[in-house]
């Protein structure tokens, strides 16, 4: 095996074995490319080849181009209805779905996080790698690609920019889970400004809310925004009961997608 140091070249520098070779090319103008031969690996705890074990430190590449990212058909998915048993990885579709294949991603009622198609791509019979928790002869699945990147022009749409669990209850309300949410003010009885922690582009946003306001054995809940009203930094909510009257809840969620 021969280990050439990269220090001071400005050429290509090299890793070879009997198996494979890792070049790296630098990044003058611009341009920079790693090629792993077979028998190399890669992973977090440094690069294998061989039987040598090498740790680096930082590798930085400059330009990263791929011609297999995900199109907007694969990030929506194929969507069916199936036939599913509980503790059973047997699936029976509604119809033949050519666009599944073997490996793509799972989901469903009842179906585990991670699971993927095993078997039986293309016909209305597959295999699931873990059984379903579930019987239905109507379970509503939805198959995806499990082997190509995401690009944000695809997905960006469709991601949630904020959420928030909170009790509305509480004297000092604090948000029992979030994201990219700061905090939570108490403008009054079921009056709440949530605040993000990083702005969003624009207040052309839609803030869908859930909340648990009982009266009278009834469960009712409301959501409309104060004069402040939408803003890049924040939404302020009000929960109402079912005859108009402001009410504390619990709990109170919150969701921000654009």
């Amino acid at each position: 095996m021969t280990i050439i140091n990269p220090t001071g070249i400005s050429g290509i520098t090299s890793l070879t074995s009997s198996t494979g070779t890792l070049s790296f090319f630098n990044s003058t103008g611009g341009v920079a490319q790693l090629n792993v031969g077979a028998g190399i690996t890669i992973s977090s705890g440094g690069i294998s080849a061989a039987g040598l074990a090498l740790t680096v430190g930082t590798i930085n590449v400059g330009t990263f181009t791929t011609t297999s990212f995900a199109s907007a058909a694969d990030v929506l998915g194929v969507t069916t209805t199936g036939s599913t048993t509980s503790a059973s990885t047997s699936v029976t579709l509604s119809g033949t779905n050519v666009t599944i294949n073997n490996g793509d991603s799972v989901t469903g009622l009842g179906i585990p996080s991670g699971t993927t198609v095993a078997s039986g791509a293309g016909t209305v019979n597959v295999v699931l790698s873990a059984p379903v928790g579930v019987t239905s002869s109507l379970n509503s699945l939805s198959f995806y690609p499990n082997t190509k990147p995401l690009s944000a022009g695809d997905v960006g749409g469709q991601l949630c920019r904020a959420w928030v669990n909170f009790n509305g209850k509480s004297a000092t309300i604090v948000p029992r889970a979030a994201y990219n949410v700061s905090s939570i003010t108490d403008n009054g009885t079921g009056d709440y400004t949530v605040t993000f922690t990083s702005a969003l582009a624009d207040a052309n946003y839609s803030a869908v809310m859930t909340s648990n306001a009982p009266e009278s054995g009834a469960q009712n809940f409301g959501l409309g925004p104060k004069a402040t009203g939408y803003s890049t930094s924040g939404v302020r909510l009000l929960v109402e009961s079912s005859n108009g009257t402001d009410v504390d809840a619990d709990p109170i969620n919150v969701a921000i997608f654009r």
